[in-house]
C-alpha cells in the first residue's frame, strides 16, 4: 500500500510539474511570436537594403546584381512553402522554427565573410526558404492553436510589431554600418538574430497538438478541413485570388520612393513617406487585429481595404508632402488585409486541422506573382514616363480584392455558426 501511495504521490507531482510548464509556456508563446516577428522581419528582412550600396563596392558587382538578393529571397519563399505544408504535419515545429532560425542567422553572419556574389544569392534564398517555418505560416498556426478566440488581435499585434521593430532596427543597424563598416554589422545582426530567436523556438514554440508535444499533457481537439476538402470550396480559390491581387502591392512598396521623387520632393520627403507607410502598416496590424476579434467582420475588411485604395490614389493625387505622408499612412493601414486579414480569414474558415498545408498551398500562386510582379514598376514607369498608372493600379488591386474577400468573410460566419466556432 505505501508503494502504490508513493507512486501514486509521484504521478501527481509530475502532473503537476506538466501543468506548470504548460502554463509557462502558454504565457511565453505570444512574446516569443513577437519577439521572432521583430527580428527575422523587421530586422533581418527590412534592413537589406540598407547593406546594398557597401557590398555592390565590396564585390565589384552593380545594383542590378545586389538586388536579385531579393529576387532569391522570393523565390526561396516560394519552395519554402512548398515544403511546409508537408514537412509541418510530420516534423515537431520547434525542430523546423529552430532549424531556420539557424540557418537564417547563421548564413546572416557568414556573409561578413563574402567576397562574390553567388554566396549572398544562396544566404538570401535560404532565408527565403525560412519564411514560412519562422513566420508566415508558423506563426498564425501556433497563435490560432492557443489562442483561437484572440488569434486576429494577436496576429495583428505581432505584424504591428515587426512593422515598429522594421524602423527602429533600419536605425540601429544604419548606425552600425556607418561605427564599425557593414562586415562588421551583419555579423552581429546575424550573432543577435540567433541569440533572440533560438531560445524561443528551442523551449516554448509549439502548437498545442504539435508532435513534439507529450501525449500525458493531453490532447487538443483541433476541428477543420483538410487541404482535400478544402480546395473543392469557393472560399479556397477566392482567398488564392485576394493573396495574388495583395501580394502585386506588397511586392511594389518598393516604388514609393522613386515616385516621390519623381514628384519632385527631395529624398527627406520620400524618406518620410516610407515612415509613413511603416507606421501605417503597423497601426493597421494592430487595429484590424483587434477589430476581426469583434462581429463585425465584413465591415473591417470593407473598411481596410477602402483604406487601401484611398491610399494610393492620394499618393497619386498629393501635392504636398504633408498629404504623401497622409496618403503614406491609410497605404500601410491596407497592408492590414494581406498580413493580418487573410491569414484570419484562412484559420477561421478552414479551421486550425490542416492549416499549415492549406495557407501554404493558397500562397504559392502569390508567391509566384510576387517573384515576376517587383519589376511591374520600372516597367511601367519606363513606358509611361510616370508612376501615375502604378498608383491607379496598386489601388485596383485593393477593388478587385474586397469582393473576394467579402465572399469568404460571409462564408466564414456560415462556417462558424456550423462548427461554434467564436471570433
Amino acid at each position: 500500500m505505501q508503494m502504490i501511495a508513493i507512486r501514486m504521490k509521484t504521478k501527481q507531482s509530475a502532473a503537476a510539474m506538466r501543468d506548470g510548464l504548460h502554463l509557462t509556456r502558454e504565457k511565453l508563446i505570444f512574446p516569443g511570436c513577437c519577439i521572432i516577428g521583430v527580428t527575422f522581419v523587421g530586422m533581418i528582412c527590412n534592413t537589406a537594403g540598407l547593406y546594398f550600396a557597401d557590398i555592390s563596392s565590396a564585390t565589384g558587382a552593380s545594383m542590378t546584381a545586389v538586388n536579385i538578393m531579393m529576387s532569391c529571397l522570393n523565390a526561396g519563399g516560394l519552395f519554402g512553402l512548398a515544403a511546409a505544408g508537408i514537412l509541418m504535419k510530420r516534423i515537431p515545429l520547434k525542430i523546423l522554427m529552430s532549424t531556420a532560425a539557424l540557418i537564417s542567422g547563421a548564413g546572416l553572419a557568414a556573409s561578413s565573410l563574402f567576397h562574390t556574389m553567388p554566396p549572398f544569392y544562396l544566404v538570401w534564398f535560404l532565408i527565403g526558404f525560412s519564411t514560412p517555418f519562422l513566420v508566415t505560416v508558423s506563426l498564425p498556426s501556433i497563435l490560432g492553436s492557443w489562442f483561437s478566440d484572440g488569434m486576429g488581435a494577436r496576429l495583428g499585434i505581432v505584424y504591428g510589431a515587426a512593422g515598429i521593430g522594421g524602423a527602429v532596427m533600419s536605425t540601429v543597424i544604419g548606425y552600425l554600418i556607418a561605427a564599425v563598416g557593414w562586415r562588421m554589422a551583419v555579423l552581429t545582426e546575424g550573432i543577435l538574430a540567433l541569440a533572440l530567436m533560438l531560445p524561443f523556438t528551442l523551449f516554448v514554440m509549439s502548437t498545442q497538438g504539435d508532435a513534439s508535444e507529450s501525449k500525458d499533457s493531453g490532447e487538443v481537439q483541433q476541428t477543420g478541413m483538410l487541404l482535400a476538402e478544402a480546395v473543392r470550396t469557393p472560399a479556397f480559390y477566392l482567398l488564392m485570388t485576394a493573396a495574388i491581387l495583395l501580394t502585386v502591392v506588397s511586392s511594389l512598396l518598393q516604388q514609393i520612393s522613386p515616385h516621390v521623387l519623381s514628384r519632385g520632393f527631395d529624398i527627406t520627403v520620400s524618406a518620410s513617406v516610407l515612415s509613413a507607410v511603416m507606421i501605417g502598416c503597423a497601426a493597421g496590424n494592430v487595429l484590424m487585429g483587434r477589430l476581426l476579434g469583434g462581429r463585425r467582420l465584413l465591415f473591417t475588411l470593407a473598411v481596410f481595404s477602402l483604406l487601401g485604395v484611398g491610399g494610393w490614389i492620394g499618393m497619386d493625387l498629393a501635392d504636398s508632402g504633408r498629404l504623401l505622408m497622409a496618403a503614406g499612412i491609410a497605404a500601410g493601414m491596407g497592408q492590414a488585409i494581406f498580413q493580418t486579414g487573410i491569414p484570419f480569414l484562412t484559420r477561421h474558415r478552414f479551421g486550425q486541422t490542416d492549416y499549415a498545408s492549406i495557407i501554404a498551398a493558397a500562397s504559392m500562386p502569390a508567391s509566384v506573382t510576387g517573384i515576376f510582379s517587383a519589376s511591374l514598376g520600372g516597367i511601367i514607369y519606363d513606358m509611361s514616363g510616370s508612376y501615375h498608372l502604378l498608383m491607379l493600379l496598386l489601388a485596383g488591386m485593393f477593388l478587385m480584392a474586397l469582393p473576394c474577400l467579402a465572399a469568404v468573410g460571409r462564408s466564414t460566419h456560415v462556417a462558424m455558426r456550423r462548427q461554434h466556432i467564436s471570433i
